[in-house]
Order: structure tokens, then sequence, then C-alpha cells
């Protein structure tokens, strides 16, 4: 029972718009009215934001399947859920078909580059394959075989052997997890300096910075660190190219017409009156176009100067002491050498990156890696410290955002709650939405406390993250049992069968046994979650006085 939305993994050639249509529409064949509306806007929502980032990324075909996915889910499944008629929903209904109508203006500006990239492609193939073809007829007459090896093993298809310019790099979550932590930091720090916060100042009285020893942001001087990174990672990347027994063939830069695409089938959107509820969601600093962004840097070598400048002339020497001599330019590197790229901003930028997925759910689909700092889980033990000895669960929210194709937690939340020692609701949901709203913030799991009991995910558990798991499939659950063996784990529920078997529980009770026995899995390596120290976060207390019940 796949309903959750996830990424589809490493990259293959552009595809073409028809292909993205077809394969948004193949992950959202089944739905639920069972499942309450208020669930599936969040859904929407989460699929939205996902939209955006890959949109701020660069990464113009996956947020043009993410908005797709958006617009389908909205008008195509929930205009006959049975919650539509609730008053509680209509304010969030009108806003999600608000939204609809913004997304589908986004996917018209992004077609045309989408179409472009896909016969630039296609033309270098049909030219690769031409090549290959003239070079395998010329073998048979060559009295030479020497290179019999080199463009018989010609792939046409394949990040590295294709020829294609992705102009991204391709990153390992667990070799290079250094890489993940300079760019949260630096992508972190932006993003607290540019947004504005819609509460007023009362309102962030209890918010405290989780300073990671003594500072939340590291010095300028760690991109030093950074371009070690980013050099073992381009030597990483041009040791697979000396491998590889393909031989290198010109690009050409011009594109050819394709086929023409079929037109995008989209939701129907029924009028609305005159309202700015959906422009308004759009108008933030954080979902600027792409051409309003500065572009990828090149990582080629400026000019080598012949010779270094000529000293300053001795005349000057005497009446107005010595100049400052010029600054020598640093020559090339020596041959197979990779030479350090740049530390500028542009170079930094999420879009210059994308990670890729190292797990699967147990159908095979890809999980995109959550990176979370292993210092959360302290910090949130000791806000419940007090909850614990008095043998009541707390509960806390994690939240992030996706950068280069990951999810990174960079905010504990911690909601209003009532506890009990076996359970832990939420309450006034209201304001944590709106937290996250206003501060562009993805839902990605949850973590609580056991006081009483071991490390394992009870059946009320396995509901509550149910909840979760539909809006994301990479979403997780952190149990902490302080006072057992062992005392944590991250977890997600299988797919199959887990998430369906939850989703379409009938069952009633606040505990009551599952038949399956495969519900739920363990999320950390090799699973989907890497665990990464110094990674930058902060904890939020939303909880409207100062106790800690």
């Amino acid at each position: 029972m796949a309903l959750a939305i996830s990424s589809l993994g490493p990259r293959r050639g552009p595809m073409s718009i028809d292909e993205l249509l077809e394969e948004a529409e193949s992950l959202l064949v089944e739905y639920s009215p069972q499942i309450p509306l208020r669930f599936w806007l969040r859904s929407a929502d989460a699929i939205q934001k996902q939209a955006q980032s890959y949109e701020r990324d660069g990464n113009e075909e996956e947020a043009f399947k993410f908005y797709y996915r958006h617009a389908l889910l909205v008008m195509n499944k929930l205009t006959s859920h049975p919650d539509l008629k609730l008053t509680e929903n209509k304010a969030a209904w009108k806003k999600a078909r608000a939204d609809v109508t913004a997304n589908l203006n986004k996917m018209e500006v992004l077609k045309p580059n989408i179409k472009q990239r896909y016969d630039q492609y296609q033309q270098m193939v049909e030219q690769r394959r031409i090549e290959k073809e003239k070079w395998q007829n010329e073998q048979r007459n060559n009295a030479y075989t020497a290179l019999t090896g080199d463009m018989g093993s010609m792939s046409l298809s394949g990040r590295s052997s294709d020829g294609f310019d992705y102009g991204t790099q391709e990153l390992d979550p667990t070799q290079d997890a250094d890489l993940a932590v300079r760019l949260a930091h630096k992508e972190f720090r932006q993003n607290r300096e540019s947004r504005v916060s819609r509460y007023p100042t009362e309102f962030h009285a209890r918010l405290s910075g989780d300073r990671i020893q003594g500072t939340f942001f590291e010095d300028e001087s760690d991109e030093d660190d950074l371009s070690k990174n980013m050099v073992r990672v381009g030597q990483r990347r041009e040791d697979a190219f000396s491998r590889s027994p393909a031989k290198a063939v010109s690009r050409s830069s011009g594109g050819r017409s394709g086929q023409e695409s079929r037109a995008p089938q989209y939701p129907s959107v029924p009028k609305q009156s005159n309202n700015n509820n959906g422009s308004s969601w759009f108008a933030s600093s954080t979902d600027a176009s792409p051409k309003d962004r500065s572009p990828r840097s090149s990582y080629r070598a400026g000019p080598v100067p012949l010779l270094p400048p000529s000293l300053p002339p001795k005349e000057f020497l005497d009446t107005s002491g010595p100049p400052i001599p010029q600054k020598l330019t640093t020559s090339s590197p020596p041959p197979g050498v990779v030479e350090a790229p740049d530390t500028s901003t542009a170079v930094l930028d999420p879009r210059n990156f994308t990670f890729k997925p190292t797990a699967t759910t147990e159908s095979g689909t890809p999980l995109r890696t959550v990176f979370i700092n292993p210092k959360l889980r302290n910090r949130f033990l000791t806000i419940a410290l007090a909850n614990t000895e008095r043998n009541l669960e707390t509960c806390g929210i994690l939240c992030g955002e996706l950068l280069s194709n990951a999810f990174f937690i960079s905010k504990l939340v911690i909601p209003e709650q009532e506890s009990t020692s076996d359970t832990c609701d939420t309450v006034n949901e209201g304001a944590l939405f709106d937290y996250c709203d206003a501060e562009n913030l993805m839902t990605l799991g949850w973590i609580h406390t056991h006081p009483t009991q071991t490390c394992f995910m009870s059946s009320r558990d396995l509901h509550t993250h149910g909840g979760y798991q539909v809006q994301l499939a990479e979403s997780i659950a952190i149990v902490c049992a302080p006072r057992r063996e062992p005392s944590w784990g991250v977890f997600r529920l299988t797919d199959p069968p887990g998430l369906g078997a939850i989703l379409g529980c009938k069952q009633t009770g606040i505990f009551h046994p599952h038949s399956e026995k495969n519900v739920y899995t363990d999320a950390l390596a090799p699973g989907h979650v890497k665990e990464v120290e110094n990674l930058p976060f902060d904890v939020v207390d939303l909880r409207p006085d100062s106790s800690w019940i």
C-alpha cells in the first residue's frame, strides 16, 4: 500500500514531460477517505514544500513532479473526502485549492527548460549511437584491435558515462557527512539571517538555541575544510572516470526538437473568488525562481600569468615608503591533481550537490537520507527529565529542511501536550502548524519517552507514526527508554506491510495487537537515517508556561 511520497533515487537521463507526468501519477494510485482530511492536507503541504525545495535547488524535474503530485492529490483525490463539510477544514481547503492554481502556473514556467534539456540529451544519445556504429564498421576492416574494449563498452545511460552535464556532484551520505555538516551550517545561517518571523517577540521568549560545542554556526575559516572535502569528492569522481573504459565524445550544445509531448492533463481547478491566499503563500524570499538566483560557479582554473609582477621602481622607495607588492596569482596544479574549487557562496550552494539515496523500503522504493545530530536526543532527554522522574511521557516534533535531495533535522519543537505514564498527546496543534509554516519547516518525524516501558513501538505509537509516514515516506520515530536497555531506537513502518496494515486497522482501544509480524523496522544504518556530529539544531518550546508537564 504505497501511499507515501518518496524520491525515485539515482538520477537517470533527463526525462520528458510525458515521463514526468506518468511517474508522478504512479505514486498516487491509492487513496483512502477513511484517513482524516487534516492528515491529507498536511501531506499536500509536505509535497508542496518538497517541490519548493527542489525548485530552490535548481532541480526542475523533481520540482515539476512534486507540484503535479500536489495538484493530483488535492484536485483528483480530496475533492470527494467526507470531511470537506466540516467547518474546521474550510480555511485549509480553500488555501490548498489556491496553492494548486499557483503551482500549475509554476509548472508552465518550468516546462520549457525541462523540454529543452530532454531534447539536448536525446540529440547527444543519437550522436553517440552514430559514432559508435561508425567506429564498429571501421573495426571490421581494421587490423588493429587494441582499442576493442574502449568503445565496445560504451554506455548510453548513466550519470558518469553518458557524457551529459547534469551540473551537480553526487554525494554519498556516509562518506561525505562532513560536507553535509558544512552545507547545513551555511544554509541554516543564511535562513536565520533572512527569515522574518511572523510571531511577536514574546512568542519566542522560550526559544533557546542549542549551541553545539559552544557555537551554533562555525567560523568562516571552516570553509577551508569544506574545500578539502570538495576536492576529495572531485578526486573520487575523477577516479571513477579514469577507471571507465568509455571513450570521451564531444558534446553538442545545439538542441534538436524532439517529439511533441502530450499536453499535461492537469486537474481542473474550480473558479474562486478574488483573494490573495494563494499568491501570498509564494511571495516569500525562499521561493524565488531559478532565474533570480546566482548561477552555479565553474571549477575551471583561472588564467595563469606567464611572468610574476615586476618589482616596484627604486625611485619611489625614498619618498613614499615601500609600496605593497602585487598579489601573485596561483599557478596551475600539477597534472593529475584536482584543483580545489572556489569556496565562494555560489560554490557552497546546495544546488551544486545531490545526496544519493542509500536505503529503500521493503518494496524497493528509494528513501532519501535523513541527517540528525545525536546530541538532539540527549538534549530532549534533559528537557524530559522532570516528566521522566514522575513517570510521565514527553514528546517532541522533529522538523527540518530538504537540501540537496536529503533531509536535515534542524529543529526540536516541544509542543503543548498532555501526558500520562503510557501516553502523550499534543494539544493546540494549530500553534504547532502555524510555527512550522511561518519558519518554512517540514515535519520529519517525532520523538518521545517511555519512562516505564522498554524501547519499542506500541500499537498507539504505530498509529501515531502512520499519520507522519503517510505525509512523508522518510518520517522517523525516535523512542527513548532511559531506564532500560537498549535505551533508544529510531524506527519507521515497513512498507509493505506495516504502513498499509496500520492505516487500514479498524480496531478500537488505546492499545491492541496487530496480526502482522513485521510492522516496523530500524531506520538507522543500514537504514536511511545518518547521525552526524556538529549538525546545527535549535530547541523550540511552544508550551504556554514554564512547567515541564
